[in-house]
């Protein structure tokens, strides 16, 4: 009775490690493909992007824990 309890809750532990693991690899494959884009391209010429930090109550021009940032964002797709 003892071994059935032990192998029970052996493989309800691998159950949860995998399922654990498997949402950390989606997670991770999700956020790879966030980031590589999507959708077409315009044909002809390139466009251009940019991303800026603005810090706003920083005292020493670099940003720390529990500060406010926004953020500066631009395109030149239309």
């Amino acid at each position: 009775m003892r071994i059935r309890s032990v192998l029970s809750h052996s493989t309800q532990a691998v159950a949860e490690g995998a399922l654990i693991s498997l949402l950390v690899v989606g997670l991770m494959a999700g956020s790879a493909l966030a980031a590589k884009g999507g959708g077409s391209r315009p044909s002809g010429g390139g466009s251009g992007s940019s991303v800026s930090v603005v810090l706003l109550n920083s005292t020493d021009g670099i940003a720390h824990y529990g500060q406010q940032v926004t953020f500066n964002v631009s395109t030149t797709v239309s």
